[in-house]
């Protein structure tokens, strides 16, 4: 198993450096949610990781209650935007403000069509069982 973390403004600056000799491998920083929010800590997080031999990707913290699939992607795209290193992206599924069985998945076939188009590197849908059931 490889160990990641997740990171995101909610948890300021990181030492991974220390997170590295603790055997973190990957580092997944949050680059936007939905239409109104770029993390101000995504630059930072992944410059950081690549400094510290860690794989780095971003997300998006999904907001299908606000917008659409292409109109994330293209926020998550502005946000990624002239940042090196970004290795893989994920779709963070988890809004409270939907309901699970609202046409999500045409929200992430959007997102990731989008994203796919844009960027090179895998694509991942990040979420958890209950949100995914």
């Amino acid at each position: 198993m490889t160990l990641g973390i997740d990171l995101s403004n909610n948890n300021g600056v990181v030492d991974l450096s220390l997170a590295s000799e603790c055997g973190v491998k990957i580092v997944v920083a949050k680059a936007s949610e939905g239409l109104k929010f770029k993390d101000e800590y995504f630059a930072r997080n992944v410059t950081h990781a690549i400094q510290n031999g860690l794989t780095a990707g971003g997300y998006d913290f999904a907001r299908p209650s606000e917008a659409t699939g292409a109109q994330e992607a293209a926020q998550y795209l502005s946000a990624i935007h002239g940042v090196p290193g970004v290795s893989f992206h994920c779709l963070d599924m988890e809004d409270s403000r939907v309901s699970p069985t609202a046409g999500l998945a045409a929200f992430v076939m959007d997102w990731y069509e989008h994203v796919h188009q844009a960027v090179p590197g895998p694509i991942y849908l990040y979420t958890s069982y209950d949100y995914a059931r």
